[in-house]
């Protein structure tokens, strides 16, 4: 319907609802008075276009309604005017409606708890409340140290009794994956002297890893440089396949945790012990990953006196079952049967035989990022 000439009686009539002037529009409202808007034919504008998020009024289609709203007592225009002007409210604006501003928010909401991981959705709706800082938890700052003189990074030479690092770069990714702040040190030959200075720079950081050098034996320097640096070893050994030689220690606010150095036990035991240390430094709740009910493809024997962790293949059935099938090979150095797997089969120390179709626990690794 077009509308006729400007009347005498609207406060304040736009001419198309441009960025302008809906600001226009916003401030005449706010100091209330009415306003019109047309748009460039002079037609009444009564599209979803005009939106106010300062205390205005937001245009919506609504075919249940067909009324005119009202924000505190000031119509959007007055209601003589629209009928001087030939509408009718029950036919010209049927299925249309003014809904109030704050429909999404308003002034004093709490849009996140404490705890609340932020995803991009999050960001866009505190850039839209106008919320410019937020107070959140910095990335934990972390520092990996592998040691041992057989070890060389990749793209160097590899001598005789050597091989690749890929463990450091391995938690340094997952550092990274799961919200901390990852500095890789060089590789510390097996000298005391020098393990000693890297650890003490290390528990300059939130957490100190260090990869190798945990287990008892005479080139394993990293727990007699923790103790001459008055660290306390809470532990040292743990019931666990893979990761048997892992430790803990601290002194004063210094955290070290110290991983085996076989790539597998090492990535394995990052998954359980770094991120929930990570997810507690984040003010999370440091939980360790969910597991998933599945259902054994082969029969395997009697565990023994180890929680071990199998890398294991998941398939799901037509019926919608997962399936799971341990590798043959479980060597812990074989990071190919890692990058093969898909799940991590639980089970607890001195869990019986198992039949083929038994449900066991499963870690499945597609629900951990970056993993």
């Amino acid at each position: 319907m077009t509308a006729p000439e400007p009347h005498d009686q609207a406060d304040l009539i736009i001419v198309g609802a441009g960025l302008s002037g809906l600001v226009a529009a916003a401030e005449a409202l706010d100091a209330g008075r009415s306003v019109l808007l047309l748009d460039q034919e002079n037609e009444a504008n009564l599209g979803a276009q005009a939106w106010w998020s300062f205390g205005g009024l937001f245009l919506i289609d609504s075919p249940e309604q067909r009324r005119l709203g009202i924000r505190d007592g000031v119509e959007l225009a007055r209601s003589d005017w629209f009928a001087s002007a030939g509408f009718d409210r029950d036919t010209d604006f049927w299925g249309r409606q003014w809904a109030e501003a704050y429909l999404d928010f308003a002034a004093g909401d709490t849009p996140f708890t404490a705890g609340r991981v932020l995803t991009a959705r999050d960001v866009a709706l505190a850039a839209a409340m106008n919320l410019p800082w937020l107070s959140v938890h910095r990335r934990p700052r972390v520092a990996i140290l592998s040691t041992g003189d057989e070890l060389v990074m990749p793209g160097e030479p590899v001598g005789r009794n050597q091989i690749v690092s890929s463990s450091g770069l391995a938690v340094a990714a997952l550092v990274r994956a799961w919200g901390g702040d990852a500095t890789l040190f060089d590789i510390a030959r097996d000298d005391a002297a020098l393990i000693r200075d890297r650890i003490s720079a290390g528990t300059q950081h939130d957490l100190l890893v260090t990869l190798g050098g945990a287990s008892v034996g005479d080139h394993d320097l990293v727990q007699d440089a923790l103790k001459a640096l008055g660290f306390t070893m809470d532990f040292w050994r743990i019931a666990m396949r893979p990761g048997k030689p892992l430790m803990f220690a601290a002194h004063d606010r210094a955290r070290v945790l110290g991983l085996p150095g076989n790539p597998v036990s090492t990535m394995v035991c990052a998954l359980l012990f770094v991120k929930p240390a990570l997810d507690r430094l984040l003010g999370l709740p440091g939980e360790l990953p969910a597991t998933v009910p599945a259902r054994l493809a082969v029969d395997l024997k009697p565990n023994d006196t180890r929680e071990d962790y199998v890398r294991a293949t998941l398939a799901r059935g037509a019926d919608g079952t997962l399936s799971v099938t341990p590798h043959p090979v479980q060597d812990s150095s074989m990071l190919s049967v890692l990058a093969a797997s898909s799940a991590l089969l639980v089970r607890p120390a001195y869990d019986p035989a198992r039949r083929a179709g038994d449900s066991v626990a499963v870690i499945d690794l597609a629900a951990l990022p970056g993993y």
